[in-house]
């Protein structure tokens, strides 16, 4: 099986894309968030906004897209108000990741993997556990989105999102490989 050292989450929006990436190698998690105006949404505005989004994402992650990354991903809905939308984005973004392993995910795993899940609240709770795990086993958190105290935010509901897909792709892989000595943490 291929070795990854490197993981990631993508929750994908034009308003706030959450990105997360476990790098085993230094021992960091990177959270951030980004943006772009659809404005009104016409096809032409949509074209722009995803062109625009993946220049910004591949500018913002290249760290994830040099190297072998085992990618999980968020597809968005079959139906509903702003489907097709998401849906050119997520195709843009596939297809300008062809480097990388992807796992595609549907909105309803969030829900499978928070069975208590009320509120978004609840989703930042369970991440905020596992991120201290990580920090009690040396990890760094690098926080992107800061305040205007330039302080690292708190992790944004899109945050914790992509965070998931990243954990599961961290999990899955290593639970397939837990005999391999090379692949611990």
């Amino acid at each position: 099986m291929k070795e990854y050292r490197m993981f990631a989450g993508i929750d994908p929006s034009y308003k706030g894309m959450g990105t997360s990436i476990i790098n085993m190698t230094n021992k960091t998690i990177t959270f951030n968030e980004l943006s772009v105006d659809v404005a009104h949404g016409a096809f032409a505005e949509i074209c722009k906004a995803c062109e625009e989004m993946i220049d910004l994402f591949l500018t913002e992650n290249k760290e994830m897209i040099n190297v072998s990354c085992l990618v999980g991903m968020e597809i968005p809905p079959v139906t509903g108000m702003y489907a097709v939308k998401l849906w050119a984005l997520d195709t843009h973004l596939y297809n300008n990741l062809i480097m990388n392993d992807i796992w595609l995910f549907n909105v309803p795993y969030l829900k499978f993997i928070n069975k208590k899940y009320e509120s978004k609240k609840d989703t930042k709770e369970m991440i905020n556990q596992i991120v201290d795990v990580f920090k009690d086993n040396g990890y760094i958190i690098e926080q992107c989105l800061k305040d205007k105290k330039g302080k690292p935010r708190k992790l944004t509901s899109n945050e914790c999102d992509s965070f998931i897909y990243c954990i599961r792709m961290f999990v899955k892989y290593h639970y397939e490989n837990r005999y391999s000595k090379s692949n611990a943490c």
